[in-house]
């Protein structure tokens, strides 16, 4: 895989021939279950380039978001290996290689964010070195997929991995509150000279997103020492942001 990724000739050819298949062939067949077909996502007709999803689909693939992408991804990673299982052999990152990595600016994320006086762990509160600053997604990832500048924080790997794609307890939320209004300015500057799409205003927003659906269904958030019930001045701090973001 890598020999050929790495020769033009045979690579590019093969990259727009798998794009033009999946241009064409996935939307019409994914409802296909045997020979019969189930158009529960989106009415199967037309064989068009688009589609309009059923009532209701759209809010069910964002609630469920982390499981279908874990589901997708890992039917794609077992389908390639199966038939092509004697070119990969059984150390290749196939994972890797076929989606890439969600995180793709990591590191000038963190550029960014010791530059502006980030260094120490946003949850733990300790020292942080270059070697040991993991850059994570306050606002999880799998809730929003979306890479947004004042989304970001340095923590230590285990508080990091601790974390994990849960939603972070109110005594965070307010720190980060705190801490984009603070540097509000510098952040946006650090971020942009990077090319680090960044702006509050929708970040507040998505904030506000995740923490009403948390607070509307019970939902735990995470400290780090347990999962607990959400606090109601979560909305204070919400509300104060987006008061200043606009």
């Amino acid at each position: 895989m890598a020999c050929a990724k790495g020769n033009s000739q045979v690579w590019n050819p093969l990259l727009r021939q798998v794009d033009d298949t999946v241009r064409k062939m996935p939307l019409w067949k994914l409802q296909t279950v045997g020979s019969e077909s189930f158009d529960f996502l989106y009415p199967n007709v037309g064989r068009g380039t688009s589609i309009t999803l059923r009532p209701g689909v759209a809010t069910c693939f964002r609630k469920f978001y982390g499981l279908l992408g874990d589901i997708v991804r890992g039917a794609w990673v077992r389908y390639v290996r199966r038939y092509n299982r004697e070119l990969l052999g059984t150390t290749t990152d196939l994972s890797e290689f076929m989606f890439g990595s969600e995180r793709s600016q990591l590191n000038s994320v963190r550029d960014a964010l010791v530059d502006t006086g980030a260094s120490r762990c946003f949850y733990c509160d300790k020292g942080l070195s270059e070697a040991t600053a993991h850059v994570d997604h306050f606002v999880p990832w799998a809730k929003y997929p979306v890479d947004l500048g004042h989304n970001f924080v340095l923590a230590h790997a285990t508080c990091n991995s601790s974390k994990s794609d849960h939603i972070a307890a109110a005594e965070f939320l307010d720190k980060w509150v705190d801490r984009n209004l603070t540097l509000r300015g510098g952040l946006q500057e650090a971020f942009t000279v990077r090319g680090i799409f960044n702006d509050l205003p929708t970040s507040a927003r998505v904030a506000q997103w995740v923490y009403s659906t948390t607070a509307d269904v019970g939902g735990l958030t995470w400290t780090s020492s347990s999962m607990v019930p959400l606090e109601d001045r979560w909305q204070a701090a919400i509300d104060r942001l987006l008061a200043t973001a606009g």
